[in-house]
């Protein structure tokens, strides 16, 4: 799970209303955003539970998006 994404959205959460306004409004594909993200990469690992899949020899998710290894 990415850890950035992660931070941001935590720190949104406990931060100024505002900020956590500004991630919802800019979620789409446009924007890089740290909620699509996590969701995405959620998604991800709750296909390869379902489907069986590996993860490849460098700890990554296959299909994951950006790459990065899947916690469990």
């Amino acid at each position: 799970m990415s850890t950035s994404a992660l931070l941001q959205l935590l720190f949104a959460l406990t931060g100024p209303q505002y900020l956590i306004r500004e991630l919802q409004a800019t979620r789409g594909p446009l924007f890089d955003n740290p909620i699509d993200k996590l969701i995405n990469e959620f998604n991800v690992q709750i296909a390869e539970r379902r489907d069986g899949s590996a993860v490849n020899a460098r700890g990554r998710a296959a299909g994951s998006p950006d790459g990065e290894a899947s916690a469990e």
